[in-house]
């Protein structure tokens, strides 16, 4: 039996989510939802964009919340979100598609994880991820809590992400790689020695430093 979602969000990442779920049929988005100060329509595609306060007088089953949030402030509004609607009472649910592969089932609540993606045996994924298409998570890993993972990433083995964390399109870790907490990589980044430094945002093939800090870097 599938799950009833509600999307939190009605951005175009919202309805990406959104799409995945309904073409894979497996379970069903019922609603979208969003804080009433910034609703941007009403509805998405006949599935009504519901405000936060008016929505759990609103649904008629059980459902559960979806987080349609990317990696704003290094993803410090995916957690801020995340602990307003566990203060609400809602379930946040997670979404493992479909196509995905998976040996692991050690994965945290509010994680969302694309098509295509690979996660090995033995690998550990935190609170609240996003986990985005054909990226490659090989045996043993950590990963924390509140990270984004773009597109084509690829972890080698025994590697561990902290909280917080920012992973561009095609960025490789090498093997038991450690990345501190608001670690950025930006795309194609090769990251071949571990990073201690909370906060570092690294660059290029190899990864080198960048002067600025994760959070002031607009991505």
């Amino acid at each position: 039996m599938g799950k009833n979602f509600v999307i939190y969000g009605d951005t175009s990442f919202a309805e990406e989510m959104y799409k995945i779920i309904s073409f894979e049929g497996r379970d069903i988005v019922i609603a979208f939802t969003n804080d009433r100060a910034f609703l941007n329509r009403r509805e998405i595609d006949g599935i009504p964009v519901i405000p936060i306060d008016e929505l759990a007088n609103s649904m008629q089953k059980p459902f559960e919340v979806l987080l349609a949030f990317g990696y704003t402030q290094m993803n410090k509004l995916r957690e801020k979100i995340y602990y307003e609607c566990k203060v609400a009472g809602f379930i946040v649910g997670s979404y493992i598609s479909t196509n995905a592969i998976c040996y692991s089932n050690n994965i945290g609540e509010g994680t969302f994880i694309w098509p295509g993606v690979y996660i090995g045996p033995d690998v550990v994924i935190g609170t609240c991820n996003i986990i985005k298409a054909a990226c490659e998570i090989a045996h043993n890993n950590v990963i924390g809590d509140f990270n984004y993972i773009a597109g084509s990433v690829v972890m080698g083995g025994l590697a561990c992400i902290g909280n917080h964390c920012f992973i561009g399109l095609n960025s490789t870790l090498r093997d038991n790689i450690h990345l501190a907490d608001y670690t950025l990589l930006g795309c194609g980044c090769n990251m071949l020695k571990n990073n201690d430094i909370v906060g570092g945002g690294y660059v290029g093939n190899p990864a080198r430093m960048l002067k600025k800090r994760s959070l002031d870097i607009k991505i």
